[in-house]
Order: C-alpha cells, then structure tokens, then sequence
C-alpha cells in the first residue's frame, strides 16, 4: 500500500517518471529489479555526478540510466557511464536526457514490470475495477427496485 502511495503520489504531483531497472549496470547504487524516480531537467542542468536516465542512440525504445562523466555545456555533449561497466557510453546530446534520478525505490522494479504485463493489468487494474462496479450495480438495483407502497386515500 504504501509503494502504490508512493507511486501515485509521485506520478500525479510532478514531472516525474518511475521506471524499472532491468540491468545490474548501476550497481551498487541501483540494483536490478530496483525503480527509479526520474524527474524531468533542462538539459542545460545536467552536472558531472548526476544519474541520468535517456533514450538509447539505437533503439528509441530502451532507456538507459547511467551517470554522467563529463557534461560540455558548449557543445551540449554528455558522456555517461554505469557504475560497474569498465567503459563509458558513446556521448549523447543533452536534449536526449529525459530527466534526473531523484529517487530508487529498492524491489519496486518487478511490480511495474508486472503492471505492464497482460496478467497484471487483469489482476491489479481490471478485476478490482470490476468488483467495484458489480458491487455498486448490485446496491444500485437493491435500491430503484425496492417495493414501493403508494397509500391510496378513499373519501
């Protein structure tokens, strides 16, 4: 309860994305099966230091989060690293950063991987709403098909 608090309060009150970790490159600062909390950041922000998180130069599809090794604000040119890779990444242009990590919620990973899965979306989103709206049908029909008595005066 308190991790969906966490989420919907993060999701609903700022520019912030949650995303899940899907490799050990980050580690020991972020774990697989970690999530991250991303929130959005001009490009012109970005510091050596910070954790970045931005679409992968060949595929659009894959973020990678990694921290960043050298920013020239000049050339807008970011050159970012994973804790535990021996290289850093090809340079990428600040504009591709979709925003800064400003929260790692241990564990979190594997239950927004599974809300995004047909099973749990069934499970989390689509049988809970059913139930609430059977149930509240049920109490509706309770209610308008109630005998109703009508008192007929005779004078």
């Amino acid at each position: 309860m308190l991790l969906a608090a966490v989420i919907a309060a993060t999701w609903y009150t700022s520019a912030a994305s949650i995303l899940s970790v899907n490799s050990g490159s980050m580690e020991p600062k972020i774990s697989r099966g970690d999530a991250v909390v991303v929130r959005h950041i001009d490009p012109l922000d970005i510091q050596v230091g910070d954790i970045v998180s931005y679409h992968s130069p060949n595929d659009n599809a894959v973020l990678i989060t990694h921290r960043v090794t050298a920013f020239n604000p000049l050339t807008g040119r970011v050159t970012t690293k994973g804790d535990s890779n021996a290289s850093a990444d090809p340079s990428i242009s600040s504009l591709q950063a979709i925003g800064r990590v400003v929260y790692v919620i241990p564990g979190a990973g594997g239950y927004i991987n599974a809300l995004h899965s047909w099973l749990g979306l069934v499970l989390l989103i689509y049988l809970p709403t059913a139930v609430l709206v059977t149930g509240e049908l049920r109490r509706l029909g309770r209610f308008y098909l109630r005998p109703t008595y009508t008192h007929i005066l005779y004078r």
